[in-house]
This record gives C-alpha cells, structure tokens and sequence, in this order.
C-alpha cells in the first residue's frame, strides 16, 4: 500500500535516517494524541449514559467523521487496512471510536489478549513513517480529538453531567488579578483620591 506521503502526493521521506531524537519527538507526539482521543472518550462516554441532544449528534456526525479518516490513514500504515474498522460513519456509525481506541491500545481487537503486540504495534509510526508527514497527521488528529472532546464537554455541562471546572478556575483567576490590582497596584489608593476629589 502507498504510503502516506505518495498518497497525499509529497515527498517520501521514510528513507531518511532515523535519529534518536526523532524517535522521542515521535514517541511523545504518539503520547499526546493518545491523551487527546482518550479524553474525547470519556465525555463521549458520559454523554452516551446521559443521553445525546440532537445538536451534539449533528456535531459527532462532521467531527468524528473527519477524526475516523485521519485514523485510519494513520493506522493504515502500520495494521493490514483489512483488519480495521470502515471508517465510513455511514456504515459504520461506530467507526471514529473504535478506531480511536486501536490508536490509544496500539492493538487490533483481535490483539487485545497479546500484551507483547502494543509495543511491537507502536514501534511501526517510528520506523515506518517517520518525518514531518506522520506528524502533520498526528497533529491533525490531535486538534480534531480536542475538538470533539470540547463538543462533548460543553454538551456534557449542559446536561447537568459534568462540572465547567475550568469556568470556576476563570472566574479565581479574574477574582486574583482583580485584587492584585486592588491591593497591590495601587487602585485602591487610586480610587479613593478619586472619591476625595469629587
């Protein structure tokens, strides 16, 4: 199968040597798009037990269909294409998850039973792909997971399911920098030469 460099019609640079800093960037690229798609799981998951509105369906349909795509160009090049999910939500409603969780595993369903296989399964993005075409895609995946991992927050707070954590943590930090300047920036002082004056 042509790889994805010949694919999307670039440069293939699978030939150049590998380096071991290249095998680290690679290594932590290949973590942080795990930790992407696992959290878009989750709140995929509490969302799915809370039941699903119609605008976050709508949402699932473009952003996941663009999440399984990706995936399963990325896993393409290192599972036989054969043995991984279509990645058509059409058919395959369930494709940019199942997909997801190869990614995160490293294994095929099938594979699940044999802990040697994830570190052989992973080994292939380093070797086989290596270069600033596997991480265009990687990155790609990453920022497509982060986005439906958004959708599904924000649904899963509308819901009443999860808390806006970060929406309390905003509000602390406005309260901080509003007492800082209050306290320590000379406002208050400011402020009170301003009411003297009136």
């Amino acid at each position: 199968m042509p790889s994805i460099a010949r694919r999307r019609g670039l440069a293939d640079d699978t030939t150049a040597p590998i380096t071991t800093a290249t095998v680290r960037k690679a290594k932590a690229a290949l973590l942080v798009m795990r930790a992407s798609l696992g959290r878009w799981l989750n709140y995929r998951l509490t969302n799915d037990q809370n039941g699903v509105s119609s605008t976050l369906a709508s949402q699932r349909a473009i952003t996941e269909q663009r999440l399984a795509t990706k995936l399963y160009s990325l896993l393409a090049e290192i599972f036989d294409p054969t043995t991984l999910p279509d990645p058509n939500l059409a058919d395959n409603p369930d494709a940019a998850v199942q997909l997801a969780q190869i990614a995160i595993s490293g294994q095929l369903p099938s594979e699940q039973t044999q802990p040697a296989a994830q570190g052989m399964s992973w080994l292939w993005p380093v070797v086989a792909i290596v270069g600033i075409v596997a991480f265009v895609i990687i990155t790609q995946i990453n920022d497509d997971a982060d986005l439906a991992a958004q959708q599904e927050h924000d649904a899963c707070i509308q819901s009443g399911a999860c808390t806006d954590y970060g929406f309390w943590l905003k509000v602390g930090a406005v309260g901080v920098i509003a007492w800082l300047a209050w306290d320590k920036f000379g406002l208050r002082e400011f402020v009170t030469k301003k009411r003297g004056h009136a």
